[in-house]
């Protein structure tokens, strides 16, 4: 499934959580990140079953970005 994210090209957070949803993420946290740091407006954090698990879903992630 290839996923072309937001009217922009540019992933949402509620994709990103969805994204995560789907791979079975635990324990999801979206983190609102104040204006003054102008290079990131989110913080997601999430738990997953295994060390497997998260490097899966980061790698899921990461390719999904880029």
């Amino acid at each position: 499934m290839f996923v072309v994210g937001g009217a922009t090209g540019v992933f949402d957070v509620e994709e990103v959580v969805e994204l995560l949803q789907n791979e079975n993420a635990q324990d999801i946290c979206v983190i609102r990140v104040p204006q003054e740091l102008k290079y990131v407006s989110y913080l997601v954090i999430v738990t997953g079953r295994s060390t497997r698990h998260i490097r899966a879903m980061a790698a899921y992630i990461k390719w999904m970005v880029s």
